[in-house]
């Protein structure tokens, strides 16, 4: 009796964790992160166009939902840094690094045809590169340079102990917390201004690190607020998911014309583009604002569970999407895409192209991560919607 009682409570935990609209919001972060991996970029010949630079600035803030999701879930009274850093290495470290190993040993064969004797077969000056190269938080295998974010984010719960209680002082105070919003949004802003001169952001270590955490403290910001508020009719929640929608792509239209601009000053000039952008932030919070406002707290099962399990395998997605892109381009399936749907430099075939692709890698991602995790437990956790799939918080 005590057994299931227990039990209950423990489900009951879950459940309440659980937030289908974050579960949304962090399928959107990761269809953002593949498309930006296949998109055509917004340059021709050294030539801007308005209508690519838009649809770039659209898909450019997956990172950053990243991030902001984090910050939902990652500071609490209780907070337990053992734990923490167990739970990033059985879920993240052991996953990461088997792909790792497939990735070194066989990506020679699957993908450049080679033979397996000289797929298997790495001189010593590799295993040299490999282990110089982690010990400066780089990520040295092929294809995987995207798992930048996931040393980023080591590092970053290396320091969550400073960072739980630097936002449990915040929350004392909704002033402390409207000062931090302000200063850390003018700082970004002074960043991008300065073409990133300021704080020399990037996609590594502590320079990915250092924005990361301010996203993170947006995130636990925004989603305890917004949970503090009074519900409202569904019809009120529709008009401001509607207000988020617009004000997405009007964020994104001023950041299109701040780079435009930008890119008569030199082509290098593309911090706009980037999730740690001033744009990134506000665009970051209206994809929250309109997941939670859309996905209603009585919807449907069905579709919550279809929304909790997909969303529990895309960290595997995101691990595994550049070795999928690679094996659509080897079986010619991308290239013909790419030659039916991209014409010159037309916005719309374009983004069709982008919405094409990105849709098929993330599919195909979500088989083979579902079929690894019921075969061999790979990425596998248990939930109350589906007993195989993993999920990261």
């Amino acid at each position: 009796m005590k057994h299931i009682k227990k039990r209950n409570i423990q489900t009951q935990t879950i459940r309440r964790k659980r937030n289908t609209a974050i579960e949304l919001m962090r399928i959107v972060g990761c269809l953002c992160v593949i498309a930006c991996h296949i998109n055509p970029g917004p340059l021709k010949h050294g030539v801007a166009y308005n209508s690519q630079i838009f649809i770039t600035c659209l898909i450019a803030d997956g990172v950053a939902m990243f991030w902001f999701i984090t910050g939902c879930f990652l500071f609490r009274e209780d907070f337990n840094y053992q734990n923490t850093l167990s739970h990033f290495g059985k879920k993240v470290g052991i996953p990461v690094g088997i792909f790792s190993l497939f990735i070194f040993y066989f990506y020679d064969f699957v993908i450049s045809g080679a033979s397996i004797f000289e797929s298997l077969n790495h001189p010593l000056s590799d295993y040299k590169i490999l282990i110089i190269c982690i010990a400066k938080l780089v990520v040295p295998i092929k294809r995987s340079g995207h798992l930048w974010f996931l040393v980023a984010y080591f590092l970053l719960l290396l320091i969550s102990p400073a960072l739980n209680a630097f936002a449990l002082y915040l929350r004392k105070s909704n002033k402390r917390e409207n000062i931090f919003l302000a200063l850390s949004f003018i700082g970004l802003t002074i960043n991008t201004l300065t073409n990133n001169v300021t704080f020399a952001f990037s996609h590594h270590g502590l320079n990915a690190m250092i924005p990361g955490a301010i996203i993170v403290l947006w995130g636990d910001i925004f989603y305890r607020r917004w949970n503090k508020r009074p519900s409202s009719a569904y019809f009120h929640q529709l008009l401001v998911a509607l207000v988020a929608l617009v004000g997405i792509v009007c964020i994104n239209v001023a950041r299109t014309a701040f780079q435009h601009r930008a890119y008569l000053q030199g082509l290098d000039h593309t911090v706009a583009l980037f999730w740690y952008s001033p744009f990134g932030v506000l665009v970051t919070l209206c994809i929250f604002i309109l997941c939670t406002s859309s996905i209603q707290q009585n919807a449907h099962p069905r579709l919550e569970s279809i929304i909790c399990a997909v969303a529990s395998l895309t960290f595997p997605i995101y691990v595994i999407h550049n070795f999928v892109i690679d094996m659509l381009n080897t079986y010619g399936i991308i290239p013909f895409i790419k030659s039916h749907l991209l014409h010159g430099m037309s916005g719309f075939w374009t983004l069709c192209f982008i919405l094409c692709t990105a849709t098929i890698i993330f599919l195909v991602s979500l088989t083979v991560c579902g079929a690894l995790g019921n075969l061999f437990g790979i990425f596998a956790t248990k939930t109350k919607h589906n007993k195989s799939f993993s999920r990261i918080r």
